[in-house]
């Protein structure tokens, strides 16, 4: 079964692809992902628990960058290495703690009546429109503000800080289509820290009540948060609180929408909100995957995790057409042998087209030298089987768990 989240149509309903694996392969190697997918319940709440996955994806990643992407994405990487969802117990126990002491029920009871404004005033912009983006008009908006008026940022900056966000978003969720993507994550990244550390030394300066106020004093312990957690904490609390209520408004209503009987007894009894919540999160929640890495070798049903690896080198092939069925075929061979169970080579070497009949050949493994050590044997196959061109070079691309 070829799993690809990358296919809008697996994208709107994945999960008969979840069902299929759950049942015939929960521990599923992707190549496409080249992760690892685990779809048993138990088996991911084992996993999530266990010592031999972190929630680390930057610092690896970052050390091998060539020097001058990595001093692009310096402070980017600093600020989310402060993010309480990328460190592992105890930093994030000990920073769990601290953000509870301002998130409190009180504090999100409170904010009910500015939610409900909020919310009458998105949906009375919308009463004189023909027709009506749920995503753009109504579900974006709504958290967008309110997460905003949380951390006492301007209304009339939303279509700024949306621009920042846009940009910090292409490195942290991975764009692979933008070959600026780094300048921009920088740009946001930056206007981000300088505003939230302004908006911070005037509140230090001229306190008031509210939720950021709360979150700068919040102590445990005696222990409170530096500026620099401060700073990342709010960017934190911009992206986890936006995309997810998003998601969940569009396909609550969605959902609804497919599903009329249940959204008659919805509408016939106002009592059920808080269930028909609940049960959307459940059915078809906001995300469908946790991503951790893998940090020790392990096996799980007899199927081995490998540490992840980073590319460590890159090759170009000029290669005709009618040749592209023995390029698939060779990516094929390579694949399963640096796949296979020993796993000795923990390595492996993937084609990407990049113009008509040119490819790169990049190679996965632990080392520039081992990746050199990879292009010498294949070489000799690639040569007998399409036209080879160009050397090795040093490189790195995005990472993943191989």
């Amino acid at each position: 079964m070829n799993y690809d989240p990358s296919d809008p149509n697996t994208l709107a309903n994945p999960y008969p692809y979840f069902s299929i694996l759950r049942r015939d392969d929960p521990i599923h190697w992707n190549v496409a992902l080249k992760s690892w997918i685990i779809t048993r319940y138990e088996d991911v709440k084992s996993i999530l628990s266990s010592d031999n996955i972190t929630v680390d994806r930057l610092n690896n990643f970052y050390r091998k960058l060539p020097s001058n992407e990595a001093k692009l994405l310096a402070e980017i990487v600093k600020y989310l290495n402060l993010w309480a969802a990328f460190r592992n117990p105890p930093d994030h126990t000990r920073m769990r703690k601290i953000m509870m002491v301002a998130f409190t029920r009180k504090s999100i009871n409170e904010m009910q009546p500015k939610i409900n404004a909020i919310t009458d005033a998105t949906l009375s912009k919308l009463k004189n429109m023909k027709e009506v983006d749920l995503v753009n008009h109504y579900a974006s908006p709504i958290p967008a503000l309110t997460i905003m008026h949380l951390l006492g940022v301007p209304i009339d900056m939303l279509d700024e800080f949306k621009s920042w966000s846009d940009d910090m978003s292409k490195f942290i969720g991975g764009a692979r289509n933008d070959k600026h993507k780094y300048e921009k994550a920088s740009r946001g990244c930056r206007k981000m820290v300088s505003f939230f550390r302004e908006i911070i030394e005037e509140r230090r300066a001229n306190p008031s009540e509210g939720f950021l106020m709360d979150l700068i004093n919040a102590s445990v312990d005696n222990d409170k948060f530096s500026d620099d957690e401060l700073i990342a904490t709010c960017m934190l609390i911009l992206f986890a609180g936006h995309e997810t209520t998003t998601n969940l408004i569009s396909n609550g209503i969605l959902t609804l929408i497919k599903n009329p009987s249940e959204l008659s007894k919805l509408l016939k009894n106002h009592d059920l909100l808080d269930l028909t919540i609940e049960e959307i999160m459940r059915y078809d929640g906001p995300t469908n995957s946790l991503v951790r890495n893998v940090e020790k070798d392990h096996e799980l049903y007899n199927k081995k995790k490998i540490i992840p690896k980073f590319c460590f080198g890159c090759f170009k092939i000029q290669i005709e057409p009618k040749n592209v069925l023995d390029l698939i075929r060779l990516f094929f061979i390579f694949d399963n042998l640096n796949l296979s169970e020993n796993n000795q080579r923990k390595c492996m070497v993937e084609f990407r087209n990049q113009v008509s009949g040119l490819y790169t050949g990049m190679i996965y493994c632990s080392s520039f030298e081992e990746a050199k050590k990879i292009l010498k044997e294949i070489r000799p196959i690639l040569q007998n089987n399409v036209k080879f061109k160009a050397e090795i070079k040093r490189g790195c691309s995005e990472f993943y768990n191989l």
